[in-house]
């Protein structure tokens, strides 16, 4: 059984900010795009422990070519209607949210983005220690590698581990399905190295490595996965 770590990619995350030059303003426009974030905020992942109605999301996306399927925004996951098709997952798996896009530029608006909320546990994961350097998920934590348990076998195709709340999982025959409708935002990264520099991620055909970004150019410099002869 392989899983990956759903997420947001990093061209999509670059996409979201306001053209020109990067200045403190248009970090945080890229990083918030609620009009309402005090009633919505982190949605997605706490909305279970909400007693009030919870109001459509008003989103504010003016970023005229902006057409990714999936994105991440204050603290929520939104996804278009072409991504909730291809991963056709029933309400007991995961739970929808209205988004109201009318401050949006037309192109997002036209998207019909939702909040996805995952509805599910399950417990497979564990952390390995490892002797390579990386930034650790947790300060002054020893660095370790995200794993699966051996003979863990998820029950779901989308769901979080109960021991840890972040980040969102998938099986591999679900990544397959989004990545065949040509959805587009998201990364399925492997879980060793999702805490790593570079890290390797799941494509239609094939696997890749992250290697940085190209700041003269603005693109992500990757390239075809070789394991190691281990």
């Amino acid at each position: 059984m392989v899983l990956w770590v759903l997420d947001q990619s990093p061209a999509c995350h670059r996409k979201l900010r306001p053209r020109g030059k990067v200045t403190l303003e248009s970090i945080i426009l890229r990083d918030h795009h609620l009009l309402n974030r005090d009633q919505t905020f982190a949605l997605s992942l706490f909305w279970q422990s909400r007693q009030e109605p919870i109001p459509a999301a008003h989103l504010q996306l003016r970023v005229e070519d902006f057409d990714e399927d999936y994105f991440k925004s204050d603290g929520c996951y939104f996804v278009s209607e072409r991504f909730r098709q291809a991963m056709a997952l029933g309400p007991s798996t995961v739970r929808y949210f209205d988004v109201d896009a009318t401050w949006s530029a037309p192109l997002p608006r036209s998207k019909n983005y939702q909040i996805m909320a995952p509805l599910v546990e399950d417990d497979v994961l564990d952390w390995k220690p490892t002797v390579e350097f990386f930034t650790p998920p947790i300060i002054d934590s020893p660095a370790r590698d995200l794993h699966m348990r051996p003979g863990a076998v998820p029950k779901h195709e989308l769901f979080t581990d109960k021991n840890l709340q972040q980040p969102v999982l998938c099986t591999d025959a679900l990544a397959q399905r989004i990545l065949e409708a040509g959805c587009t935002g998201m990364r399925f990264y492997e879980l060793k190295s999702y805490f790593r520099p570079r890290q390797i991620f799941r494509m239609l055909h094939g696997l890749e490595e992250t290697l940085g970004w190209d700041e003269v150019n603005d693109v992500e410099i990757t390239k075809p996965f070789e394991p190691s002869a281990e």
